[in-house]
């Protein structure tokens, strides 16, 4: 192999390797902690409203939401970025579904 090549397998590999320690960071920060350590580091937004939606290219869902309380804390939102969301509404028969 020639070392052009050789050198972008290992940039694939160190990519990959961030990728990992990426999620690994995420499941650490987000998922296995508190919904008030999320609220305080600006992570999470909770509550909100949803003031708009609409489908926008590529049907990709676009809403417009707006923070209830803490409006001059910090977060780490920024637009376009993908985010996740929940509700505490409903029997929770269903958690994937958000009405």
């Amino acid at each position: 192999m020639n070392r052009e090549i050789e050198e972008l397998i290992a940039v694939q590999q160190l990519l990959a390797k961030e990728k990992a320690d990426d999620i690994r960071q995420y499941n650490e920060q987000v998922l296995k902690s508190s919904l008030t350590y999320r609220k305080n580091t600006g992570l999470s937004w909770y509550p909100v409203v949803i003031n708009n939606t609409e489908i926008g290219l590529g049907e990709y869902l676009i809403l417009e939401i707006e923070r209830t309380t803490n409006l001059n804390e910090p977060h780490q939102f920024t637009v376009g970025k993908t985010v996740t969301l929940f509700s505490n509404q409903g029997d929770g028969s269903n958690p994937d579904k958000l009405n």
